[in-house]
């Protein structure tokens, strides 16, 4: 009888499994409505059919969706009201709310876990994948500034407070009715995603994709990504993701699965992990599962606990009859066995160990088995045993198979990337090849012409293997470096042309070159051509011994003729480039010495006044000086902290920017004395960089790990924030109008393109990790100081150093204080190959790239 009820209900379960996988045969997503009655074609006609609702629970059915409907409409007229035109923000809004209930579930039924109520996996790992995608919805609107505003951090915290006490006790009293509440607040999000994509999508389309949602929709591993789809099969879904409108359109999507989800899971027990089932379960009646231990609420939890505890009583008592009868048949067994042992004097193992126990359980009479009966006791444990060991080894040879099938497909897709790249270089190495035999031909051409008129100016173009040998010695050293450039320049050019939808033939140059190629050899070029740093010139800043002696900045004037130096020592101090170039000295007098109140942070020339320079200091205070007079013209003194930060705008002389610790950016014009414009952050200041092509763009490094882009137009929030640094931002430099370079306490620079918002390269060979140690830029080149006392030059397209410098030490001031040295300030004279770098022993050396 037992194997009866068991048979039929383990073949129920198979039936509802199949209609499940029958379901998840749909691809498009539609939102529906709720409690529609639910009939398939395929379900067997011996499956039973849910009863039909009586007429009390169609009316707490209906009171319920009125409440939750009543509730959402009034969200949604709150929400239309604070933000008619503002989508981002609503979106976050949105996105924090919705991820409410999905922690609320999870709280009830771990809850109901505790106390062995509950026990279907299916529902916490689906609802753990609803919160997970949501949690992705909400980054990306926190990426596109959608929490800019304290209000709608405050008013999307609050709710989600109330939702979820909320969400608690609706889901413990009537899940059905919780997760009804949960689809209107899904179906709300539907409706307006759909909405803006419509309105929105031409705008969308031009506008780069999130950081965020490339990682989530098309990374590595997304199984909790098909998680949340119960109505599709695992793999079924895989977005593309190109654009901010693909971004969009997915979010819409996935709410729609939401829905779906939702609207499934008001049928109790209706809900099923994709992943619950293999693909093969519908010939293979092991797929079928025993019933789970769940309820219907916390009151129908209490009742099935009562009753189970009134059952355990007497099962009890027939699990100790069966387990009785399992230690007679034991016994006989061991009497067959062994009897010929006991006849000699010997003992079974197995009845030492089991001693007393074993005795007391068959003392009270039993049947005695025959030799046959026993010989086929035998036989059946054998065939239980073997078939134990079968199953085991099949589930062995799947879990191999599922590994080596995964691996076949990645090294697959491998070998097809390998096989793509070898046919660009080989098509590169037969353009290189033809463009050598030309050059040979010319060059044959000229020595012949030569020749006719000198045999000694030959020798002049003979000894060429040093410098070859050197640059080949140098290419071997760099050779990975080198390889991910010409690889990335190579397919970034495939890709360009693809998307423009040219041929292959017309991305190619007059001289046969692809122009990734062409971009590459550039590259190689300007990177072999130098590989070291030469000293040219040094000088003190001043007394030796004195610990104030750190330079923190130092800047060049308009026209290289002039440099500023600033620091600890409270001086701004001028020097003129020649003569540091050209007299033989070691301590140099400046031509201007102008003193201040305060330690001195950064400096900055501008770049139509010759004579003026702009300081920020510790006390907060910003000045601008004439350096002819030596006297400050303005002084503005509104930050409440150290200023770290100040720049002068190259497109609008009188405009300025200063960055602080108390969180403002500030930006000032000398035909003022009030600030011009404020923007409030949420972390400290520590580097702000007019963009040279613009005065309305400014580039922010911030404490909070984060380089901020702002429109001056629209300060309201960031036009890009670039991601990526895992300490503070302590530098931000401009290549060109589009390039920007940025340096971190996290020891690594990075380089982004702040017309595409695109993250290019990250540079690392030098230590940083506590102190401002300088960053400069030229249009090929980024300098940065390191906290082991040596100058680093990176070329922009190569992630390690090209070339270095380390400043030797004083012995005379104690080799215990050697390693606590570091470079303080760099600066690059104007697009040349000349630098001025400063430590925090107050030396400064004139370097300049040599081969």
């Amino acid at each position: 009888m037992a194997a009866a009820i068991l048979s039929s209900s383990s073949s129920s379960l198979c039936r509802v499994q199949a209609t499940v996988l029958k379901e998840n045969e749909e691809k498009k997503v539609v939102v529906e409505e709720s409690f529609k009655p639910k009939t398939s074609t395929h379900e067997p006609e011996a499956s039973p059919q849910p009863s039909a609702p009586t007429e009390l629970e169609t009316w707490v059915i209906k009171l319920e969706q009125s409440v939750n409907v009543f509730l959402t409409d009034s969200v949604i007229k709150i929400l239309d009201t604070l933000y008619h035109d503002r989508d981002y923000a609503r979106f976050y809004v949105l996105e924090t709310i919705a991820r409410v209930p999905y922690f609320a579930f999870m709280s009830v039924l771990h809850m109901y876990e505790s106390f062995g109520w509950w026990r279907r996996a299916d529902y916490l790992k689906v609802h753990f994948a609803e919160s997970w995608n949501e949690m992705h919805h909400l980054l990306i609107m926190e990426e596109l500034g959608g929490n800019s505003w304290w209000f709608d951090r405050f008013l999307a915290q609050h709710i989600a407070i109330f939702y979820y006490i909320m969400t608690v006790l609706m889901y413990a009293l009537s899940p059905r009715m919780a997760y009804h509440f949960s689809e209107c607040v899904e179906s709300h999000a539907f409706e307006t995603y759909d909405k803006f994509i419509k309105a929105r999508g031409e705008d969308l389309k031009k506008m780069p994709a999130s950081e965020v949602a490339v990682k989530y929709y098309t990374g590595g591993d997304l199984y909790l990504f098909d998680e949340f789809q119960t109505s599709r099969a695992p793999n079924s879904r895989r977005p593309k993701i190109e654009n901010l409108y693909d971004v969009f359109l997915n979010i819409r999507d996935d709410e729609a699965e939401h829905c779906k989800t939702m609207k499934a899971c008001q049928t109790h027990g209706n809900l099923r992990s994709p992943h619950s089932y293999p693909e093969d379960a519908l010939e293979d009646d092991t797929g079928c599962e025993l019933p789970q231990a769940d309820c219907e609420g916390v009151v129908d939890c209490l009742k099935k606990s009562a009753a189970y505890l009134t059952t355990v009583s007497k099962e009890k008592n027939q699990v100790e009859l069966l387990r009785c009868d399992d230690f007679k048949i034991v016994e006989e067994i061991e009497r067959h066995k062994y009897g010929r042992r006991e006849l000699t004097g010997g003992t079974s193992p197995h009845r030492e160990f089991r001693g007393n126990n074993l005795q007391n359980a068959t003392t009270n009479g039993g049947t005695g088995l025959s030799v046959k009966e026993l010989d086929g006791l035998l036989i059946l444990l054998a065939e239980k045993k073997r078939k134990m060991e079968q199953e085991e080894a099949e589930t062995n040879m799947r879990v191999l198979l599922d590994f080596l099938y995964c691996l076949r497909k990645q090294k697959l897709d491998e070998l097809n990337e390998i096989e793509t790249d070898l046919q660009y270089i080989k098509e590169d190495i037969n353009a290189v090849e033809r463009q050598r035999i030309e050059l040979c031909r010319a060059k044959d051409r000229c020595s012949l012409k030569l020749s006719m008129f000198a045999d000694d100016l030959n020798s002049q173009f003979v000894t060429q293997s040093g410098p070859n040998a050197s640059k080949k010695k140098w290419v071997h050293e760099q050779f990975n470096c080198l390889q991910e450039c010409y690889l990335q320049k190579r397919r970034n050019w495939v890709r360009k042309a693809f998307k423009e939808e040219e041929r292959d033939t017309d991305i190619m140059n007059r001289e046969g070159y692809n122009p990734g190629l062409e971009d590459f050899q550039s590259v190689l070029t300007n990177f072999t051509r130098y590989s070291r740093l030469r000293v040219v010139a040094e000088l003190r800043h001043g007394d030796l011994f004195h610990s104030a002696n750190i330079v923190s900045s130092i800047e060049f004037d308009r026209d290289d003729e002039l440099f500023a130096t600033a620091g600890v020592s409270r001086r701004i101090k001028i020097f003129e480039f020649s003569s540091v170039m050209n007299e033989p000295e070691d301590v140099y007098c400046p031509l201007v010495e102008m003193s201040t109140r305060s330690k001195l942070s950064c400096l900055s020339w501008n770049k139509y006044a010759k004579n003026h320079i702009a300081s920020s200091d510790y006390e907060g205070i910003v000045t601008v000086w004439d350096v002819a007079t030596r006297q400050s013209i303005m002084e503005y003194e509104e930050h409440e902290k150290r200023a770290w930060s100040v720049d002068f705008s190259q497109t609008e002389p009188s405009m300025l920017v200063s960055g602080s610790d108390d969180c403002k950016v500030k930006i000032w014009c000398t035909k003022q004395e009030a600030s011009v414009l404020n923007i409030d952050m949420k972390a400290n200041i520590c580097s702000v960089k007019y963009n040279p092509g613009s005065s309305f763009h400014v580039a922010v490094g911030s404490a909070d790990h984060h380089v901020h882009y702002y429109d001056l137009r629209n300060i309201s929030q960031p036009l890009y924030v670039f991601n990526g640094h895992r300490k503070a931002v302590s530098y931000v430099k401009f290549l060109s109008s589009h390039e920007l370079a940025s340096a971190s306490t996290d020891s690594t620079l990075r380089l982004w393109d702040v017309k595409e918002n695109l993250a290019l390269r990250t540079f690392r060979g030098h230590t940083n990790e506590k102190n401002f140690v300088g960053l400069t830029v030229t249009s090929e080149y980024i300098a940065c100081g390191s906290e082991t006392n040596e100058v680093l030059v990176y070329h922009k397209a190569i992630s390690k150093p090209a070339a270095w410098h380390r400043f030797s030490t004083d012995l005379e001031n104690g080799e215990d204080d050697a390693g606590s040295y570091f470079i303080s300030a760099v600066c690059w004279k104007s697009d040349s190959l000349t630098m001025l770098t400063a430590n925090s022993q107050g030396t400064i050396k004139v370097l300049v790239l040599a081969a």
